[in-house]
C-alpha cells in the first residue's frame, strides 16, 4: 500500500544523461596571487562570462584551447583547473542549467498530502500548469492561516511546493503528483 504522494515537475528525468540542448553556467575563482600575472585572454573570459550560459560543447572546447584540465566530472557538475604558476590558480565550475540538476521531488506522507489535496479540491493523480498549483497553494494557505493556526510540518511542506511551483515556472514545467 502507497504511503506517500510525490510531487516533481512532469519534465524530470530519472537518469544522469544531460541533453545537448542544455545550457551551462560557470563560476569562476582565480587565486588572487596570481590574478595579475594571468594572462588578457584568460581575464576576458573570467570577466565576461562569468554570468553566461553557454552549451558543454562550447566550454570544453574552450578551457581546452587555454590549458584546462578536467579535474572534477559530475553529470550536472564540472569543474576545470588551470595550474598556471601554482596549483590551481584558476578554477573553473561549470553547472547544467536544467531541471535534473536541483532537486525537486517533494515526497510527502500520504495522509499529509491527502488532506492538502482535498483542501486544494485536488485528486490524489494528477498534473497542473504550476501558476494554477500555486494560486490554489495560496487559496489554501490563506484558508488555513484564517481558520487555524497551521503545524511546523504543514508550513514546511507548503513552503517546499510554493518552491516546486517557482522551478516548474522557471523550466516551463507542469506539475505532477502521484501515490508512490
Amino acid at each position: 500500500m502507497a504511503k506517500h504522494i510525490v510531487f516533481q515537475p512532469v519534465d524530470l528525468d530519472n537518469d544522469d544523461r544531460v541533453k545537448d540542448t542544455v545550457l551551462w553556467g560557470a563560476s569562476f575563482q582565480v587565486h588572487p596571487d596570481i590574478e595579475p600575472t594571468i594572462p588578457q585572454e584568460m581575464l576576458a573570459l573570467v570577466n565576461n562570462k562569468s554570468s553566461i550560459a553557454y552549451p558543454l560543447a562550447y566550454w570544453e572546447s574552450e578551457f581546452s584551447k587555454l590549458g584546462f584540465e578536467l579535474d572534477i566530472d559530475f553529470p550536472y557538475c564540472k569543474e576545470f583547473v588551470w595550474d598556471y604558476v601554482m596549483p590551481d590558480a584558476v578554477r573553473i565550475t561549470i553547472k547544467a542549467k536544467d531541471l535534473n540538476t536541483n532537486y525537486n521531488q517533494i515526497i510527502i506522507p500520504k495522509p499529509l498530502a491527502k488532506k492538502l489535496l482535498d483542501e486544494m479540491n485536488l485528486p490524489l493523480f494528477g498534473k497542473m500548469h504550476p501558476e494554477k498549483f500555486h494560486k490554489k497553494l495560496i487559496a489554501y494557505i490563506d484558508i488555513s492561516q484564517n481558520t487555524y493556526e497551521m503545524e511546523d510540518k504543514v508550513f514546511e511542506v507548503l513552503t517546499e511546493l510554493e518552491d516546486l511551483c517557482s522551478e516548474c515556472v522557471s523550466y516551463e514545467s507542469f506539475v505532477e503528483w502521484k501515490v508512490s
